[in-house]
Order: structure tokens, then C-alpha cells, then sequence
């Protein structure tokens, strides 16, 4: 209940997407990396254990913003970075009480 404002449910073909959104609008990451905010690392293990309780296993995305990732690390973009956030998002789920077996897959999807 806590965060009710920030999970949007939707049905899409794949089937239910469950999204997490800040609802103060604040950046989930920091800029560039895969390091997330404290507040995202809240959330998330605040719904891991929920996420037990839904009957299917899950397949987590990874965004990023349309900007170029520009580190100057040679091969890494924001493909890389994208898939980087997902992996961290899906260890709070687990750091938050999800079973590791929900888990289908994780994906970067970039901007």
C-alpha cells in the first residue's frame, strides 16, 4: 500500500506488466550508471516478497534515457547499461525476499 502510486498494472500481449515509477519523477539511477537511488532500492525490496504471491515468473526490462552513453568505455552503450540495471533491479528483488526461481528472464532494452 505503501507504494501504490508508483507500480502501474497494465495487460499487454506478453501478458501483465507491472511497471515502477517514481512518483516524484526522480531518476531511478544514477546518470550514466547502474546504480540505483536509495528510494528505488526501497521499493524494489519492498515488493519482492510480493512478487512471490503473482503465479507466473517474471521477465524484468531495463531502460535508459535516448541519450548516448559516453564513458569512454570502448563496446559500452546504452545497451549494456540498460541490461547492467535490470541485473541490479533484479538483485533487490531478491535482497527483498523474491525467489530467485520467479525470475525468467533480463533484458536491455536501451532507450
Amino acid at each position: 500500500k505503501q507504494f501504490k502510486n508508483q507500480i502501474l498494472i497494465d495487460i499487454t500481449s506478453e501478458g501483465l506488466r507491472i511497471q515502477i515509477v517514481d512518483e516524484k519523477n526522480r531518476p531511478m539511477f544514477d546518470l550514466g550508471g547502474a546504480h540505483m537511488k536509495s528510494y528505488t532500492v526501497q521499493i524494489l525490496q519492498e515488493i519482492g516478497k510480493m512478487l512471490n504471491e503473482v503465479p507466473n515468473r517474471l521477465s524484468l526490462s531495463g531502460h535508459t534515457d535516448a541519450m548516448p552513453y559516453s564513458s569512454g568505455e570502448k563496446g559500452y552503450s546504452n545497451w549494456e547499461l540498460s541490461a547492467d540495471r535490470a541485473n541490479s533491479s533484479r538483485r533487490e528483488l531478491i535482497a527483498g525476499g523474491m525467489a530467485e526461481s520467479k525470475m525468467l528472464r533480463v533484458v536491455g532494452l536501451s532507450s
